[in-house]
């Protein structure tokens, strides 16, 4: 929406709608510049991911978590969910806790 100029809907259907959260990506197709991704969370049609740094938790609608190191696969090949039970337990919190701030916010904007 930053790149196009364009506000985001403030109402949709008699209900206001949140603010969105999160930063413009438009610095980033001007020039080479560090995206600051330290926490990216999302969620779209049951569907669920974060990631922190270079760890990522994901699952599909209805799955359990998968965990992937992307510094070493950026593919997302190798599900370290088994052998990293702490982190998933860690980041599962994470996304939470994320989940908790949309649902506070949307209640707010009631």
């Amino acid at each position: 929406m930053d790149i196009i100029g364009a506000r985001a809907s403030t109402f949709w259907k008699g209900k206001s709608i949140p603010p969105m959260a999160g930063g413009s990506l438009a610095p980033s197709f001007q020039k080479d510049v560090a995206i600051d991704r330290n926490l990216i969370w999302w969620m779209h049609d049951g569907h669920r991911a974060l990631r922190v740094d270079n760890w990522k938790l994901v699952a599909d609608e209805g799955e359990v978590w998968e965990l992937y190191d992307l510094n070493n696969d950026r593919a997302e090949s190798v599900d370290l969910s088994k052998s990293r039970p702490e982190k998933v337990k860690a980041l599962e919190r994470a996304w939470d806790r994320q989940l908790q701030r949309m649902i506070d916010t949307v209640s707010e904007s009631d």
